[in-house]
């Protein structure tokens, strides 16, 4: 049943007095830097890559990518936020602004029947100035 304990109440430890908590806290912040620098950094490149999908390879991509300004698909999942730290993760630069477009998907016919296909979203990453990453190269 020790799972029903977390929601026992805590007995009262008593009026300690504020010296008492003012020391406790003095040192739970001289441990505070030790711990922060034992901490390994956390790698968010996994997640990045799960937000980035891959780039969107398109003569309009490519000439607006001249002006600081690449496209990629991302899942219909994905916020603004996210996508931002994303590029700064994977590619070390914070980007300016980030447009996130929900593309509808096409209808298409296979003989007689009649399909679509999937939805997805795209987002337009700027890049600050003197900016730029290789996206587009050996494609």
């Amino acid at each position: 049943m020790s799972f029903f304990d977390r929601f026992k109440r805590q007995p009262h430890r008593g009026a300690r007095g504020a010296a008492s908590r003012e020391s406790a806290k003095s040192e739970a912040e001289k441990e505070a830097p030790k711990a922060a620098a034992a901490k390994p950094a956390k790698d968010d490149s996994r997640e990045a890559y799960r937000l980035l999908l891959y780039p969107v390879v398109s003569e309009k991509a490519a000439r607006i990518g001249e002006k600081r300004q690449y496209v990629f698909v991302v899942p219909p999942s994905a916020t603004k936020i996210e996508i931002k730290r994303a590029v700064n993760s994977l590619y070390g630069i914070w980007p300016e602004k980030v447009t996130v477009i929900r593309v509808e998907g096409k209808s298409v016919r296979f003989g007689r029947k009649i399909g679509k296909q999937k939805d997805w979203k795209k987002a337009m990453v700027i890049l600050p100035v003197g900016k730029t990453i290789s996206v587009y190269e050996g494609v």
